[in-house]
């Protein structure tokens, strides 16, 4: 009866332990994510975020407010190439950010400004 008693509060003690651990999401989860962009696997989620990103950015500065891409989620010329423009725009007061086209940890930390956007767990970043 003792071992039953010892082995099932061994059991809920691990189980209780595997779920807070489950629940829990990495600080860093950004850090892990592929780039986005040619020869990518380019997750629809990750490119949806990339795409509202831009589009609001475009909107919201004075570079270029026509400049919009369709929030499809699908990696195509037009994403490639408004990427592209942020990036050369960014460059200006970033010369770390690479103007390639690809989305990757430097250009999309100039993307992501905070962790708490929902986005941040798509776009790979430095933090």
């Amino acid at each position: 009866m003792k071992r039953t008693k010892l082995a099932l509060k061994t059991t809920l003690a691990l189980a209780t332990a595997s779920a807070t651990l489950a629940l829990a999401a990495p600080a860093n989860a950004a850090t892990f994510v592929e780039n986005i962009g040619d020869g990518y696997q380019n997750d629809h989620g990750a490119v949806l975020c990339v795409q509202d990103i831009l589009n609001t950015w475009a909107n919201d500065s004075m570079h270029n407010p026509g400049a919009r891409v369709q929030e499809d989620g699908i990696w195509g010329p037009k994403t490639k190439g408004l990427v592209m423009y942020f990036q050369q725009v960014q460059h200006q007061s970033n010369p770390s950010i690479v103007v390639d086209g690809i989305v990757g940890k430097i250009t999309g930390s100039s993307m992501v400004y905070s962790n708490r956007q929902p986005c941040y767990y798509y776009i790979p970043t430095t933090f």
